[in-house]
């Protein structure tokens, strides 16, 4: 008998456990690998759930069921509709409640640790909302192509901070800076929308190797108030308070408009590095309201005019705005480097970008050998990242 209550008494408990998760995010249906456009991964899981398309409802399950960083792999291309007519947002990150916070143990960086992996594939969105909105917690988008076909005005394919704090403040008093990584992206907007647009408080925005480019509308809008103006309760904020933007080896421009706008800022600064910045206003200005953004640049500024890049099916055209070397539209002298030799790309952007030159003005010798001198440079280049002169 007393063994028959203690049975009875663990399936109480466990009873009780399992109601205690009751509340949390149902699973969406999964699919057979094949068939899958979402592959959902863990950090200390070998486990992997795969499911047909990305959803708000497979986010706010991941987030909420499972501790660790989340990888989204996409495993084809997706075309993404939003089921709504209307609306702020198409996909919402996690916010400030216990609910999304409660596993993934967020730090106080603004950096939930949720990954977007394209996989070398295409995302495409149409809609008349926002692709993605951050309030609280960014996430990092990595290789491949993101096409946000907008059927709007105005609209951005990444936005924050739309709600001065009152969401991020509903459940805690702290608000946290999100902050979107794009790594190797192609980020292409149609019609009258941003690429990204910050509004009413801090995010920051770290680009790499990536193209952001909008038909119409700027790629980039920075927009905030003052600290002043977050929700009422929100007692400490932690982070910087205005926009950051961090740019390297990237493209940033519009077909119509300034490549970055700014209003209402407050301390918004954008550092670049190796970025190329592409107007298509009659005024030729990098920046609309230039006076509001105070920009960094690591390189000197140069202009050229008929600018173009094709990726894929897209052409982009303009006045460019070159912060360093432009390594794409450098003319190798020598004779002996092919444009079908393995080596062209890398000896054509080391070369541009002043790191490597010939053995003499027209030939560069691939086949030669590496003297003592040259191979120091390269890895002292390779370790500090910063130039000394050219290497023989």
């Amino acid at each position: 008998m007393k063994k028959l209550i203690s049975l009875l008494l663990v399936l109480v408990l466990s009873l009780g456990m399992l109601s205690g998760i009751s509340l949390a995010a149902d699973m969406p249906e999964q699919v057979a690998e094949a068939d899958a456009g979402i592959k959902v991964t863990f950090a200390g899981s070998s486990e992997a759930y795969y499911f047909e398309t990305l959803s708000q409802e497979l986010i706010a399950w991941a987030a909420l069921e499972m501790p660790g960083a989340i990888t989204f792999t996409l495993m084809k291309d997706l075309d993404l509709v939003n089921p709504k007519e209307g609306g702020s947002r198409f996909l919402q990150m996690p916010q400030a409640n216990a609910e999304w916070n409660g596993n993934n143990r967020p730090t106080k960086t603004g950096k939930l640790p949720m990954v977007f992996d394209l996989n070398g594939k295409t995302m495409k969105y149409e809609g008349s909302a926002a692709m993605f909105r951050f309030d609280r917690y960014g996430a990092t988008f990595k290789n491949g192509t993101i096409i946000y076909n907008l059927t709007d005005k105005g609209r951005p394919m990444f936005v924050s901070g739309t709600t001065g704090g009152a969401v991020a403040t509903t459940n805690a008093s702290t608000v946290y800076t999100p902050e979107i990584v794009l790594d190797n992206v192609f980020c292409y907007t149609t019609g009258d929308g941003y690429v990204f647009a910050s509004y009413t408080y801090g995010i920051k925005l770290t680009a790499t190797n990536s193209v952001l480019w909008s038909e119409e509308s700027a790629a980039i809008s920075v927009q905030c108030s003052t600290q002043e103006g977050l929700a009422e309760g929100a007692s400490v904020y932690e982070g910087a308070f205005a926009p950051v933007i961090t740019l390297k080896n990237c493209v940033v421009g519009s077909g119509k408009n300034y490549p970055m706008v700014g209003s209402k800022t407050e301390g918004a600064t954008v550092t670049a590095e190796d970025t190329v910045f592409v107007t298509n206003k009659a005024d030729g200005k990098l920046l609309k309201d230039d006076s509001a953004l105070a920009t960094e640049f690591a390189q000197t500024v140069t202009e050229k005019d008929g600018w173009t890049l094709t990726k894929g099916d897209k052409t982009m055209t303009g006045k460019a705005h070159i912060v360093g070397n432009d390594a794409s539209d450098v003319k190798l002298p020598f004779t002996d480097v092919k444009e079908g030799d393995w080596f062209y790309s890398f000896v054509k952007e080391m070369y541009g970008k002043k790191i490597i030159a010939g053995q003499t003005a027209t030939t560069f010798n691939p086949n030669g050998n590496l003297t003592y001198g040259a191979a120091l440079k390269l890895l002292t280049v390779g370790v500090t990242g910063k130039d000394a002169g050219n290497a023989a």
